[in-house]
């Protein structure tokens, strides 16, 4: 695994990763999930974006500015970092087959198609309602 360009918080720091099977890249961090279903990371931690070494059984991640995303096999999904917006409030989705992350904002694809989003959407990227925060 190699990783090029803005190093200051040590995100490039991916060298030593095996067995990875996706990535996603943070504004200062880098996630790395391996076959395992487990998640290493790289870089800044000052918000806990990083602190991800107890999740299990995820099959995809994303990243958002200062926040990590994890989808797990079972179609729930995990979030650490800052949550400011409320974008890691996600432990109640269920059924959900993608996720992706931005600054402030999560969002899951269900398999039914429809999409479920937590965090702020201050210029309506997306035009869906926001779940209540939990």
């Amino acid at each position: 695994m190699v990783a090029t360009g803005y190093n200051y918080y040590g995100q490039c720091k991916v060298t030593s990763w095996e067995n990875i099977i996706d990535i996603a890249a943070g504004s200062g961090h880098s996630l790395g999930l391996k076959e395992d279903g487990t998640v290493v990371t790289a870089g800044r931690n000052d918000l806990g974006q990083c602190e991800v070494s107890a999740w299990q059984d995820i099959i995809a991640v994303a990243a958002g500015d200062y926040h990590s995303v994890g989808l797990k096999r079972d179609g729930t999904v995990v979030a650490a970092g800052r949550n400011e917006s409320g974008q890691c409030q996600v432990s109640q989705w269920q059924d959900i087959v993608a996720v992706a992350a931005d600054s402030h904002y999560t969002l899951g694809l269900k398999k039914d198609g429809s999409l479920v989003m937590a965090g702020e959407n201050p210029y309506s990227e997306i035009n869906l309602p926001l779940l209540p925060r939990q």
